[in-house]
C-alpha cells in the first residue's frame, strides 16, 4: 500500500493530466459535450476511476 499525502486533502476539479506545453497551440475541431461525469479515482497501479454520477447535458437555440 502506498503511503497518503502529507497535506490535507483539498477538493478539487481536474479538468485533464497533461503538459500545459502541449496544449498550448491545439486547434482542434469544435465538439459538444453530451454530459459531464461526477469521477472517483483511486491513482496507484492500476488507477482506477469510477463513474458516481453523469449528468446529461442540453443545447437551446440562442434567440437573438
Amino acid at each position: 500500500m502506498e503511503p497518503r499525502e502529507s497535506r490535507p486533502y483539498r477538493p478539487h476539479l481536474t479538468v485533464g493530466r497533461v503538459d500545459p506545453h502541449v496544449l498550448a497551440s491545439y486547434e482542434g475541431p469544435p465538439w459538444r459535450v453530451a454530459q459531464i461525469e461526477l469521477v472517483h479515482s483511486v491513482l496507484g497501479r492500476p488507477v482506477v476511476h469510477t463513474v458516481l454520477q453523469a449528468f446529461p447535458l442540453t443545447y437551446q437555440a440562442h434567440h437573438a
